[in-house]
């Protein structure tokens, strides 16, 4: 039988502290990436402004009338120059988008196995609560049942047997400290018909 007094929350805060962990993890790896795309975007930006001062530098030659051959000469070595940057541009965008690729599969590995992990403390911790009794049970609509005794947890509500019966209580109606006991609260807001 599966006592109120003698259960421990050591369940309850091992999942919250494997949650941060996880959405630390995740939250991290986001950050490099957008920290890295922002500087890529930053020196793109500084590249592009280079060239527009080099083209102007261009134009006032052209109009200082340098010899022709100078100017040629000038012109290939700036493009050159320009062409060397656009590929070292070039091969540091691909390497940004491939560690954000690398983040994105990580955080959804990540992603799974927290989801497996929550079902299965879900489906223990409701397994643990069968035969869970009370003297009686008010549901959120002000109906009370008496002498109660929990029989089945699922994602989508709590089945019950009381002194005039059986019944089925959707999760959101089950008290508060139900919904955290047994993390119904979860199992709804996974289903999107939690109440906030």
């Amino acid at each position: 039988m599966f006592e109120p007094k003698t259960h421990s929350s050591f369940t309850l805060c091992l999942f919250a502290l494997s949650l941060l962990v996880m959405s630390g993890v995740g939250f991290s790896l986001l950050i490099d990436s957008w920290t890295k795309q922002d500087v890529l975007e930053q020196k793109v930006s500084v590249q592009r402004q280079k060239i527009m001062d080099l083209e102007q530098v261009v134009y006032s030659l052209k109009a200082e009338q340098v010899s022709a051959d100078y100017l040629a000469q000038i012109e290939q070595d700036k493009l050159n120059h320009l062409i060397t940057q656009k590929y070292a541009l070039l091969a540091n965008l691909k390497n940004l988008r491939s560690t954000e690729r690398d983040a994105a599969a990580e955080l959804e590995s990540v992603e799974k196995e927290f989801s497996t992990y929550q079902g299965k403390t879900r489906k223990l911790i409701w397994s643990r609560a069968v035969d869970y009794r009370l003297k009686s049970l008010t549901i959120d609509y002000d109906q009370t049942y008496k002498g109660v005794r929990i029989s089945e947890i699922s994602e989508h509500g709590v089945n019950i047997v009381h002194d005039n019966g059986t019944s089925f209580i959707h999760s959101n109606s089950m008290p508060v400290f139900l919904q955290k006991k047994f993390q119904l609260i979860l199992a709804s807001y996974d289903k999107g018909t939690a109440a906030p």
